[in-house]
């Protein structure tokens, strides 16, 4: 048995001894929209998603192996009733929703002898009745964000040592020089003033005596 699709029990199905088909199948969707103006710029921004639409065309023949009255009504009595399902399509689902059956309409009836429905056509129209969407998957809508770290360099004097960071340890924060070179200086000037000293020392004596 080759099922072409089904709803609520509702079988569309070719078999050695049935057939029961469908055509034009449409499926709706649409969006409840608010109007809005800038800059003196009218346009519309959505509102509420309405509720998907699926309308077909089933065709019953008796001719096919069909009850075409018995079926017919069936579809008539199941719209009055509201009735609820997946409407499936070989065997995977036509929406991810619930479709409730709205509206059946039976037209291009054929009646024959003894009142035998012969055939018949019957337009359905069906609407979303759960949350469900026009697709078993949906984006999350999430956007992810991206941190840009930045970096910042330079040297930082410590207020402490009065030394700069980002030198090297071997350098002195005020001359620049290394600390044997700084020493080195230091020396020669310490030893240049004693120098100095001395001499006016011995300056001082060579006049005392030349005095007395």
């Amino acid at each position: 048995m080759a099922e072409i699709g089904r709803w609520n029990g509702f079988k569309f199905q070719m078999t050695p001894s049935t057939i029961v088909g469908f055509t034009g199948l449409q499926i709706k969707g649409s969006c409840e929209t608010k109007d809005k103006t800038s800059n003196k710029q009218q346009y519309v921004k959505r509102k509420n998603g309405k509720p998907s639409e699926v309308s077909l065309n089933v065709v019953l023949n008796a001719a096919l192996g069909c009850d075409v009255r018995s079926q017919a009504l069936k579809l008539v009595g199941n719209a009055t009733d509201g009735k609820t399902d997946y409407f499936y399509v070989g065997n995977k689902k036509l929406l991810s929703c619930k479709l409730m059956l709205v509206e059946a309409s039976v037209k291009e009836t054929i009646v024959g002898d003894g009142n035998t429905w012969i055939h018949a056509e019957v337009q359905l129209n069906m609407k979303q009745c759960d949350k469900g969407g026009t697709s078993s998957s949906s984006s999350s809508g999430k956007k992810s964000s991206k941190k840009k770290s930045v970096k910042k360099t330079g040297k930082k004097t410590s207020k402490t040592t009065g030394k700069a960071t980002g030198t090297s340890d071997g350098v002195d924060a005020v001359s620049g020089a290394a600390p044997s070179a700084t020493k080195s200086a230091e020396k020669k000037t310490v030893n240049s003033a004693v120098n100095s000293i001395n001499k006016h020392v011995s300056a001082a004596k060579k006049l005392t005596l030349t005095t007395k």
